[in-house]
């Protein structure tokens, strides 16, 4: 199978006369749902073999000012594969064609979530379409990851043209990146980062990575989770502003849970000063409860606590089952054994609750003294 455009090199898209009624049929905004379920695939069908020359024309439409081709448009508004496949019959290097953004009917297919069939239908016609960088330099993978795909889509695309997955857009995204960037499922960061595991430290044009994109954008919490699982050490990583993952998660009001798990593998970054936003120490959260999180741990970090704020601290993370908090207060201030009665009953349930390695050792290291509990 020849990965190579049925256009030849300086090669020109014969132009046909256009047809009033196909303008007609065609006359629809793809990005209005009402719109795409008007598209008669049957009178389509009907006039395009009454006068196929009109399928090499272009036309404009109300909803689109610049020129298509109708195999475009029929992609656009959610066309059967029957439409698709008459299409390219009557005009095969159709196939591999620009719209005025530089993108080819697969780009089309991958924005407007097109069927599975007429995708593979495109990709067996011209593999090598998924290796065409489009409008910002963008191929059909890193636009598919952009609009919520389905595991399957994101499989063919990968199986048709795997060196795709390592390609960015004029910003600097890979898939993965767009994927984070907009809230993929986490079945296909998973498939994504399955495909290139190298691709969790790619940073774009301004320093951010994939972690960073989950934070700023709403990721659910298990790709946030994932992420920090393939790459620990992404929580540290700083942008060109300043800004770690933590920062990105906080400015944009992200849940308790991935705020919990940044501050736990890296608690310093609450002393890290954005440049465009400032320290968080003085920030306005919306979430007394992230606000709370926050300013407990930048006390930890401070380099004295008073017994008091030590008391409350760890009674408010004891309050709330977070073990991972109880974990850096102890990390940091160790001596808060001698100082604080906390109740032997939690040591166990927070040994058991530690996942860290060196976070665990430090644990029993700070218990190891207290011989009545371990002879229990």
């Amino acid at each position: 199978m020849s990965l190579a455009s049925p256009l030849l090199p300086g090669q020109q898209l014969e132009i046909g006369m256009p047809g009033p009624k196909l303008h007609s049929l065609l006359n629809l905004d793809p990005d209005l749902e009402e719109d795409r379920r008007r598209f008669d695939d049957e009178a389509f069908i009907e006039e395009i073999k009454q006068k196929p020359h009109a399928a090499k024309a272009r036309y404009t439409f109300n909803s689109h000012y610049e020129s298509y081709l109708p195999l475009h448009m029929v992609i656009m508004l959610g066309a059967s594969t029957d439409v698709v496949e008459l299409l390219l019959n009557i005009y095969p290097i159709s196939i591999a064609a620009t719209d005025c953004n530089g993108n080819t009917p697969l780009h089309s297919t991958c924005e407007f979530q097109a069927s599975l069939e007429v995708t593979s239908l495109l990709l067996e016609k011209f593999p090598g379409a998924a290796m065409e960088k489009g409008f910002q330099n963008n191929t059909p993978l890193n636009i598919a990851c952009r609009y919520r795909p389905t595991l399957e889509m994101i499989s063919l695309l990968i199986n048709v043209c795997p060196e795709a997955i390592r390609e960015k857009s004029e910003d600097g995204l890979t898939p993965l990146h767009s994927a984070c960037s907009y809230q993929a499922s986490f079945e296909v960061v998973s498939l994504l980062l399955k495909s290139w595991p190298a691709g969790v430290k790619e940073k774009d044009n301004i320093g951010m990575t994939p972690l960073h994109n989950s934070c700023e954008f709403e990721a659910p919490v298990e790709v946030v989770s994932l992420l920090m699982d393939k790459y620990p050490a992404a929580s540290r990583e700083k942008d060109r502003y300043g800004r770690t993952p933590l920062q990105s998660a906080c400015w944009h009001n992200a849940p308790e849970g991935i705020l919990k798990r940044l501050l736990e593998e890296c608690p310093s970054a609450v002393k890290t000063n954005d440049l465009l936003m400032g320290s968080l120490q003085e920030y306005d959260f919306e979430n007394e409860e992230a606000r709370k999180l926050v300013s407990s741990v930048c006390c930890i970090m401070c380099d004295e606590m008073s017994k008091e704020a030590a008391v409350e601290i760890m009674t408010y993370f004891i309050k709330v089952n977070w073990w991972g908090g109880v974990c850096i207060f102890l990390s940091v201030h160790p001596d808060v054994l001698n100082v604080l009665e906390i109740n032997d009953k939690y040591f166990p349930y927070l040994l058991s609750r530690v996942k860290h390695p060196w976070k665990l050792l430090t644990i029993w290291q700070l218990i190891s003294n207290k011989q009545d509990l371990l002879a229990t």
